[in-house]
């Protein structure tokens, strides 16, 4: 969305998923499951951090072991699509 010239204000939450999920993807495919999955959670963080996620469901996500696991509990997050 900067490239799009988009305020993060802007930008929706499906847009944010969309995005996340393309990130994770192309992650996964370059590093492998394991490493690309380690790697994309600093970047999760700041994908989520302008939503009012518990610290329960922050932790469950960002411990998550396999990308299923991952987007599954980002699925189920019903706050995601609340700003």
């Amino acid at each position: 969305w900067i490239f799009s010239g988009l305020n993060r204000e802007q930008v929706t939450p499906e847009q944010v998923r969309q995005m996340m999920l393309q990130h994770l993807e192309r992650n996964l495919e370059f590093y492998g499951p394991e490493i690309g999955l380690i790697l994309f959670r600093k970047h999760a963080v700041r994908y989520l951090a302008p939503y009012r996620l518990s610290k329960e469901e922050r932790k469950e996500l960002l411990t998550a072991q396999h990308a299923d696991e991952f987007l599954s509990l980002l699925d189920k997050i019903n706050q995601f699509s609340q700003t």
